[in-house]
């Protein structure tokens, strides 16, 4: 999926859990860390690009955490803070973050309950957090993507269109052409960007229970299997990204498998219990 399918998907997870939710750390589970790993590209069980909790003392206040530190080349890039879902942004939600702005090289930060993200930058003074969010130029940003993104795709299509005419032609002048590339020993297993991302969200389920060089995946025509240290009798769960409805599918204790539906890659999060329980299976 590209950024705007992402950003989708999560969006309708927002409105599917959001009642739901009763905790600030159910927030950062259920929506704020797919934020971080599906929307945005982080790798939220690398310390080294998202460090939870992060401490800078500053001045009188010592010991004083932020929720998230985002990093890049051992320098933090953004901060966020997080409230429970649906509590109502204010600007006393961000005093930390003006604090820490001043004390690390974040030149972004954002003040989020899960659905709502609102983003500073120091645009009134350098090196001093603005008072006011710039969520509307986001929006004008964001909505000049999507234009954007929109005639990519038109662009796209239509030259689709234009290579499919040429290669009619040319098979009908020269015959049969094999589609297949002789040179590929299994070309009906492909991996897709989509299985990687629910591999990863699992591992990052997991950790809690188990490093997570243990949560192994092997690929198949008819699923992604997901195992605990590379073996078979282990099966964690499987992924069913294939068709038209995604499954994920779990075991019980006889390694009897259940297809659970899902829309989307963040819908795994509904199952962490279960996937931890998994684990209590072999351990």
């Amino acid at each position: 999926m590209d950024f705007i399918e992402r950003l989708q998907a999560l969006s309708k997870k927002v409105g599917q859990l959001a009642d739901s939710i009763e905790t600030e750390e159910a927030t950062k589970t259920a929506l704020v860390m797919p934020f971080l790993h599906n929307v945005l590209g982080y790798d939220i069980f690398d310390p080294s690009e998202v460090i939870p909790e992060f401490t800078a003392d500053t001045g009188t206040k010592k010991g004083e955490k932020v929720d998230y530190a985002l990093m890049k080349d051992g320098e933090v890039q953004i901060l966020i803070e997080c409230k429970k879902v649906n509590e109502t942004l204010s600007p006393k939600h961000s005093s930390q973050l003006y604090r820490y702005f001043s004390v690390t090289n974040a030149r972004i930060a954002i003040l989020t309950n899960g659905c709502e993200y609102q983003f500073f930058t120091d645009l009134d003074a350098p090196n001093k957090m603005d008072n006011k969010p710039f969520t509307e130029i986001t929006k004008k940003a964001l909505k000049q993507f999507l234009n954007d993104s929109i005639n990519a795709r038109l662009k796209y299509a239509i030259g689709s269109e234009e290579r499919e005419s040429v290669s009619a032609e040319s098979k009908g002048e020269q015959g049969d052409v094999n589609l297949v590339d002789e040179d590929d020993s299994n070309p009906k297993i492909v991996t897709t960007e989509e299985e990687l991302d629910g591999y990863n969200v699992v591992k990052a389920i997991l950790r809690e229970k188990v490093e997570v060089s243990r949560v192994a995946h092997r690929d198949t025509q008819s699923y992604f299997g997901i195992l605990l240290d590379d073996n078979n009798r282990k099966p964690l769960c499987r992924l069913h990204f294939n068709g038209r409805q995604k499954y994920i599918g779990l075991f019980d204790a006889n390694k009897k498998e259940t297809k659970n539906p899902i829309d989307s890659v963040d819908d795994i999060f509904q199952y962490a219990g279960q996937l931890k329980a998994s684990i209590d299976l072999y351990e």
